[in-house]
């Protein structure tokens, strides 16, 4: 656990001066009640459409899926297959950690019921994917994963064997070079790109669409809507400013 606090402490440095995350209430990472969709509904997932379950970095959100979440609709996808699992970032040790994969099955558990679904597609960020490389050690939690998408996470745990796994990385620097490549899983590097933007790039984008279909996807670019005016909810998380 000490290589995992390592690491999130170095995410604090330059990455992040002053930002803003505006937390956007969209019912499509909200995996409380309600009802799903109906056969008529445009873009019912087919055998091919798995639901997702996102699962965010240190200091993240739902809100670090938005743009990906808003592509995959565009491309097809049901909003109601589409969600994130939220939890709490401000510790780091080992107890934790499996709390929230147990967490984490849970949701995606509740995630299965609710769309009728056999398996998900997985993606994790940065302090998502320590999460989610243990959850996937597990054989029974494995058998309910389909794919896996890991984001410029650590590689010091391997993705479970069977679960086929693209790893997609950032600007080199962040991570030491032994912890950018994970074996048994295809590796794709973007050096011109920082750790959050590799999670929210449209280049990244294509590479998940492609590994979750085999085939490119028709469109890559957000929706821009037509109404002019934008309703946000939420709260405001301020990271700390270096000096």
């Amino acid at each position: 656990m000490k290589l995992i606090l390592n690491f999130f402490l170095k995410l604090l440095s330059p990455l992040y001066s002053l930002s803003f995350i505006f937390l956007l209430v969209i019912s499509l990472i909200n995996c409380g009640d309600g009802s799903g969709g109906s056969s008529d509904e445009v873009g019912l997932p087919d055998y091919r459409m798995r639901p997702i379950v996102f699962v965010h970095g240190f200091m993240g959100s739902a809100s670090q899926f938005e743009s990906q979440a808003q592509r995959f609709i565009s491309n097809g996808y049901n909003p109601e297959w589409i969600y994130v699992y939220e939890h709490d970032t401000t510790s780091n040790d080992a107890l934790t950690i499996m709390i929230q994969v147990s967490e984490l099955n849970n949701y995606i558990s509740k995630v299965l019921e609710k769309t009728g679904a056999d398996k998900v597609n997985l993606i994790s960020h940065s302090r998502g994917g320590f999460i989610c490389t243990y959850y996937l050690k597990n054989n029974s939690y494995a058998s309910k994963i389909a794919r896996y998408v890991h984001i410029d996470s650590t590689s010091m745990l391997v993705p479970a064997k069977g679960v086929p796994a693209l790893a997609l990385w950032g600007e080199p620097g962040l991570l030491s070079p032994d912890e950018v490549n994970i074996s048994d899983a295809t590796n794709i590097h973007f050096s011109d790109m920082s750790h959050v933007q590799v999670c929210t790039a449209k280049e990244s984008f294509i590479k998940m669409y492609k590994f979750f279909h085999n085939e490119e996807p028709q469109n890559t670019e957000i929706p821009v809507l037509e109404d002019d005016a934008v309703t946000i909810a939420g709260r405001v998380l301020y990271f700390q400013e270096n000096t």
